[in-house]
Parts: structure tokens; sequence; C-alpha cells
């Protein structure tokens, strides 16, 4: 068995993992962001990672975004939520080709580096605040992402489950955030919650592919510049037991059902 070696580094707000593997022909960049599950922000920190990826302050335009990422032989760049326990995990992912196997020798990682940073630090802006079309259409999405739970009754009932398993506890939360808070996010709250969250949050770069560990080192202290912090720890709950079990029924008008 093959073990992969990980070089770990200190950035000062921010901790790099880079892992040399040759079994790809392309570069995977993954940046994630955690912070404690909270019921007044998770709503907003499911929404800022997809207005951030609608554009940046060098290019506004989504359009214009998507072009340069084909320019860059088809770079992918999304975003995913997540929990890790009690923790709110929002994860970047950007995949690009790696440069060795190109004939013009485009500096492509430090391209890709520069942009995945771009997106997260330098998002597009409006009177010091994120763009309104795009929060609201932003806002749209995150209510549809909410209510597909609703429709698929396998993934409901399992909401359901951690609902009632862990009430009063943050890992109760969805990881989208909750539907009726959607609607009072404003284009300046949203960025301020975005500002905690980027100058709080426990910040992780991972680089995997046949890179140069080095200069992988190099570009990440080149274009991630993160202030020191403190990592926001997750407050301790007391354990509460219930000895009976309990049995919860929700009854619905459905027409079409699943056994």
């Amino acid at each position: 068995m093959t073990y992969l070696n990980e070089i770990k580094g200190k950035h000062r707000g921010l901790t790099s993992h880079i892992v040399k593997t040759e079994k790809f022909k392309t570069v995977s960049i993954i940046f994630k962001m955690l912070a404690p599950l909270t019921k007044e922000d998770v709503t907003e920190r499911a929404l800022f990672p997809h207005v951030l990826l609608r554009g940046t302050s060098t290019r506004p335009k989504t359009a214009d975004l998507r072009t340069y990422l084909d320019e860059l032989y088809g770079t992918s760049v999304s975003c995913d939520l997540s929990k890790k326990g009690e923790m709110h995990v929002i994860t970047f992912r950007l995949d690009i080709a790696n440069e060795k196997f190109l004939k013009d020798q485009t500096p492509l990682l430090e391209k890709g580096l520069e942009l995945l940073s771009e997106i997260i630090f330098s998002p597009a802006l409006e009177d010091g605040a994120f763009l309104p079309l795009y929060v609201s259409q932003e806002k749209r999405t995150l209510k549809q992402r909410i209510q597909a739970v609703y429709n698929d009754k396998m993934r409901y009932s399992n909401l359901r489950l951690i609902q009632e398993m862990c009430k009063d506890e943050p890992y109760a939360l969805h990881v989208n955030g909750e539907l009726d808070d959607v609607d009072g996010i404003t284009p300046q709250s949203l960025y301020e919650a975005y500002q905690i969250a980027v100058s709080e949050d426990q910040l992780d770069i991972y680089v995997v592919g046949d890179v140069d560990e080095q200069q992988v080192d190099s570009y990440i202290s080149k274009y991630f510049e993160a202030n020191e912090r403190e990592p926001r720890s997750v407050p301790k709950l007391e354990q509460t037991r219930t000895r009976e079990p309990q049995e919860v029924v929700e009854d619905a008008d459905v027409k079409q059902g699943k056994l």
C-alpha cells in the first residue's frame, strides 16, 4: 500500500496541506472555512459562498468569470456545505489541468491559486456590499435547495430524525440554513457575515496533485493573506438523555409515495 505524504504549513491565519501524487493529470485545490454551527448565522453562511462565485472585483460579471475559467483549459470551480460535528464547513473546490501536460507550459497552477484567492477575498461589490442582483438571485436558489429537502421524503425523514434526536443542539441545524431567515438577508448584512467568516473562521487550503511542494507553498504565501486568528470554539453543551423511546408521526397530503 502506498501512503501519500502530506506537507503542512502555516501562513499566518491559514494552514496549508500539500499532497503530492502522480495519480492525476489535474490539480485539485480545496479551500475550507470552519466555524461553529449557530442558528443566527447558518443561513447567511450558506448563502454568501454562492454569491462569491458570481464575480470578483476584477471580473464582476459572471459571464466574464466563466470565460476566464474556459481560458484556463476548462477549469471548474464550485462550493459545497457540510457539517463536521457541530462545525459548519464551507468548501470551495477548483480543479485545473496540470501544466506539465501542456505544450505551452502556461503557469496554470499559479493562475488557479490566484483566481481562487480573488474569488474568496476580493468579491464583486457595490456601495460597500454585495451586488443586490446576485444576492436576490442566490436567495431564490437557496430557497429552492432548502425546499428540495421537503420534496424528497427520504431526505426529509432523515432531517426530522436529526432534529428530534438533537433538539436544542446546534447539530440539529441544516447546512443550508432556515427557510424563514432567507428573506431577511440584505446585501449589506450578508457582506458583514462574510467579513466575520473571513476574519474569524478556521481556514485550511489543500493542494493535491503532481506539484512542486515548495513552489505551491510560495504561491500560497503570495496570494492568500489571512490575518492571525483564534478560531471560534464550539460551546460545550450539557448532555441530556431520554430513557424512554420517542415516536414522532407526521401526516402529509401527498399524491405519490415510496415504500
